[in-house]
């Protein structure tokens, strides 16, 4: 979770099929002891105290402040205005945990938070787009009169942004975006085909306009308006391909690679691209490989089984954004690439292995039966992998509880007893007897995770507390 947040940055430009929401890319505290404050577990006078500082802009204790607010089921609104400044500021960690305060404020954030996208800050204005989409629908009309009223393209194309990432349920704003096609910045142009795309057949009545821009003079721009037609009326596809085509077999990296995310966001409406995808899995480019390897997989599934051990090979490339590239795509390959994903943990390239797990723990309770069956094996490392992997999963992950029982009984390693213990605090109800024994452990983290798993039932500790 929070390595794909260091690597928002990297794949938000081409859309891969990611829609990493604010909410998802931060661990939200548990629920409130404090009814009355229906938020974090924090007393009135933490929160008056997180509210001085935050407003403080020379308190050393400002960024812990905001992701503390952040933290919070419910921010105190009087904490926006604040918020807003922190976004605007864009400095790393506290803008981000600052938008996402400003999403879970929600309807009362929507007006000042549009108003960031006029910010020169390119860094702000994505954080403010993606905290306005995951307002959702109370953003949309406010997004829709940036596009009808801005001068300014730099808000209308984050405006765009956020509302290609609420989607369908932008659908009211579709008119809007359509007339963005003939703005004279083609960042606008391609925001708006963008959006389109992701509102689909909601925005039907924007066909006609997008094949008379079919022609446009910006290569991704027509990749964007190709991918917009064939998501929106598949009928369409026969005078969207072309364009897709001829792009693939451009030189340009940024070109290629932004038509290879539009065939895998077409899936098998693409079928035909099959053929011209195959040599661009020898491309020495690795990004180019890897965005090849995953459209493949997507415009012919069949050839899933193919590309699965290439995919895998790439997450020992020492670019990092393939190998962010080449986990995603084998987590939407989805059920057949988890041997691959689980033989990975235990790789000796331990960013090889990150990536697995964080792409077994994506694909949940699936991934159940073959770390099951992962964790019976003796390797410590890998029993620290499966087992914090199992963690993550949390209560979905309960089928496993035998096997973690029986690999704690026999796994000497501190370490792996430590994980196999907080993967059981998941669900100390099917685990108990194994907890009380962990509670005698010679090691105090087992004991201490062990113990509160007991003592909180079906609340799982957190790794933060040890």
């Amino acid at each position: 979770m929070l390595r794909a947040l260091k690597l928002l940055g990297l794949v938000c430009w081409i859309g891969y099929g990611i829609s990493f929401s604010l909410e998802q890319q931060v661990v939200v505290a548990e629920e409130t002891k404090s009814p009355d404050l229906e938020t974090a577990p924090y007393t009135a006078e933490q929160v008056a105290l997180f509210l001085r500082q935050l407003k403080d802009v020379d308190d050393p204790q400002r960024g812990s402040a905001i992701s503390s607010l952040a933290s919070m089921t419910h921010p105190p609104a009087e904490a926006i205005p604040a918020f807003v400044e922190t976004v605007k500021e864009a400095r790393i960690g506290v803008g981000f945990m600052a938008a996402v305060a400003l999403a879970k404020c929600g309807e009362a954030a929507v007006a000042p938070t549009v108003e960031i996208l006029h910010s020169d800050n390119a860094r702000a204005r994505e954080l403010a787009a993606t905290a306005l989409s995951d307002i959702g629908q109370a953003a949309v009309e406010p997004l829709a009169k940036v596009l009808e009223e801005s001068n300014n393209p730099n808000a209308k194309s984050a405006a765009a942004q956020a509302l290609g990432k609420i989607g369908p349920n932008a659908k009211s704003a579709a008119t809007a975006l359509e007339s963005l096609l003939k703005e004279r910045d083609p960042k606008v142009r391609s925001s708006a085909a963008d959006a389109l795309a992701a509102i689909g057949p909601e925005a039907r009545e924007a066909t006609q306009r997008l094949l008379q821009v079919l022609d446009d003079q910006s290569p991704l721009v027509r990749i964007s308006v190709a991918e917009a037609i064939g998501r929106i009326d598949g009928n369409q596809m026969s005078q969207a391909m072309p364009v897709l085509l001829k792009s693939l077999d451009a030189g340009d990296a940024e070109v290629q690679s932004r038509t290879l995310v539009a065939l895998d966001h077409l899936g098998p409406a693409a079928g035909e691209a099959a053929s011209n995808l195959k040599p661009l899995l020898r491309d020495p480019r690795g990004k180019i490989r890897v965005l090849a390897a995953a459209a493949l997989s997507r415009v012919q599934p069949t050839s899933a089984q193919e590309v699965i051990p290439f995919l895998a090979r790439e997450l020992d490339n020492p670019d990092v954004e393939c190998r962010f590239l080449a986990g995603m795509a084998l987590g939407k390959i989805g059920a057949p690439a988890i041997p691959a994903l689980v033989d990975t943990l235990q790789s000796a390239n331990k960013n090889a292995r990150d990536v697995a797990h964080e792409e077994l723990a994506r694909l949940g309770v699936v991934a159940v039966p073959a770390l099951t069956s992962a964790i019976k094996k003796p390797e410590p490392q890998l029993r620290w992998e499966v087992a914090m992997v199992l963690f993550q999963i949390g209560a979905d992950a309960k089928d496993s509880a035998p096997a973690l029982c029986e690999a704690f009984e026999s796994t000497p390693n501190v370490l792996a007893r430590r994980a196999i213990t907080l993967a059981l605090s998941r669900f100390p109800d099917a685990a108990r007897p194994t907890l009380l024994k962990a509670t005698h452990d010679p090691d105090d983290n087992v004991r201490s995770i062990a113990q509160e798993a007991l003592n909180k039932g079906d609340k799982p500790t957190t790794p933060e507390a040890h």
